[in-house]
């Protein structure tokens, strides 16, 4: 993901863990580490602070290639805020040009759409497929 990623632009890591963070920076991204009380709402609000323009993208999409996150910065780059939901109605990505109150857990989807209602929503099979459980990797094989 890190690669697929700097393919597109600037690219830095939020986490909690001290292996996540040093195996970004040896891949050559920018980290910090997540905030206390931690969890995504945190990391993503201390992943876009001073941004103009952010995307939050998780690490558990396989599938997502360059070309992927190239039309999410192309769509940025025009103004638009952009969101892709996962297969369970998660959010795999979230982009845009003003700080939002990020909203993750069960359907989180539904509330970043009401935050950005302009988004432009995309739907590819890449931001779709996220891997959480065993059922997911099955699917992915599949």
């Amino acid at each position: 993901m890190i690669a697929a990623a700097q393919a597109a632009g600037d690219v830095l890591v939020v986490s909690d863990s001290r292996e996540v963070v040093e195996f970004a920076a040896r891949a050559g991204a920018e980290t910090i580490a997540e905030p206390p009380p931690g969890g995504l709402d945190a990391a993503a609000a201390a992943g876009i602070v001073g941004a103009g323009k952010w995307a939050v993208i998780h690490a558990d999409l396989p599938l997502v290639t360059p070309g992927d996150l190239r039309e999410v910065v192309g769509l940025l780059d025009g103004g638009a805020s952009v969101l892709a939901a996962t297969h369970d109605g998660g959010t795999s990505l979230i982009g845009s040009h003003r700080p939002i109150e990020f909203a993750y857990g069960p359907a989180s989807f539904r509330r970043h759409l009401a935050r950005l209602p302009e988004s432009k929503v995309l739907i590819r099979r890449a931001f779709l497929m996220d891997v959480d459980t065993a059922d997911d990797v099955r699917r992915l094989l599949a």
